[in-house]
């Protein structure tokens, strides 16, 4: 008999943190945020050139950083919202509506062909 001891994990489901106590996915999904915001940032430096144009590009760049952010944070149902986006997405590609059609007769196999007797329930037995 052996003394050694073995310790079993017991939290396999829990997610090792990081940085700040963020999770690697929620920092991947903070970081592709910002760096969205920045490239936004920058496509819409034309309009910094009047306040109102300023306050509309701080507004349309902020979309990105707000999608990232909820999308590490929000859980709903034990999913993430990546999870959930993709789940939606595979529901508008299939279709809704099944429609059956027969199928042309040439593409039918004739009844002499099958290995199976046919019975004729029209004739009267003897």
């Amino acid at each position: 008999m052996s003394n050694y001891k073995h310790k079993i994990p017991i939290h396999l489901e829990v997610s090792d943190h990081i940085i700040l106590g963020l999770t690697t996915r929620q920092l991947l999904l903070i970081g592709s945020g910002v760096a969205l915001d920045y490239t936004l940032w920058s496509s819409l430096s034309f309009l910094n050139g009047s306040d109102a144009g300023l306050v509309c590009n701080a507004l349309c760049s902020l979309v990105p950083v707000v999608i990232g952010v909820a999308a590490a944070f929000l859980r709903p149902a034990a999913r993430g919202l990546e999870q959930w986006a993709m789940v939606w997405l595979l529901y508008l590609l299939t279709p809704k509506t099944y429609l059956w059609q027969q199928l042309p007769d040439e593409d039918l196999a004739p009844v002499e062909q099958l290995n199976t007797p046919v019975l004729d329930y029209d004739e009267e037995e003897e």
